[in-house]
């Protein structure tokens, strides 16, 4: 029994790091800075009217039913945003801000065998900053080409 309660735990982490990083898209504007984007942000939940219903923290067993349902909810998100270019439209049209932010560096990164951990110092409108954490699956689409990038930033930190 605690051996199934390890393992669940242990695949609830898994899920949540996929699930998180479904909903994470990068672009570089015409001037090479990058953009992080999060789709699980009240402005894309408004713009696609398609409702992410997060798995939050709830108990592991619900955890695994959800990335079930989300993964879903996540793959019609995605091929909406797609489908309509709205990454491109908000590059083109200059209001980058209202939906994602400039990474103005990469505090932190490291590489395990999974995944890409980050910490991004991010950059509002208003030139503000702050920072946010974040987790990459070595899975994710581009991740090699996305990697050298996060170097590259890291270096001139």
């Amino acid at each position: 029994m605690i051996l199934f309660g390890i393992v669940l735990v242990s695949l609830s982490f898994k899920i949540g790091i996929l699930i998180n990083s479904m909903l994470l898209t990068f672009a570089m504007d015409k001037n090479k800075k990058l953009y992080l984007f999060d789709y699980n942000s009240r402005e894309f939940k408004s713009r696609t009217k398609i409702n992410i219903v997060s798995t939050g923290t709830i108990s592991n067993i619900l955890a695994i039913i959800s990335y079930i349902f989300n993964s879903k909810q996540n793959a019609e998100i995605i091929n909406e945003i797609d489908k309509n270019h709205i990454i491109e439209n908000i590059m083109s049209s200059g209001n980058i801000y209202t939906y994602g932010q400039e990474i103005n560096s990469v505090e932190k990164l490291s590489i395990n065998k999974n995944n890409c951990k980050l910490i991004l110092k991010l950059k509002r409108e208003d030139e503000s900053t702050y920072k946010r954490k974040i987790v990459i699956p070595k899975s994710y689409d581009n991740f090699d080409e996305l990697l050298s990038v996060f170097k590259r930033l890291e270096m001139y930190n």
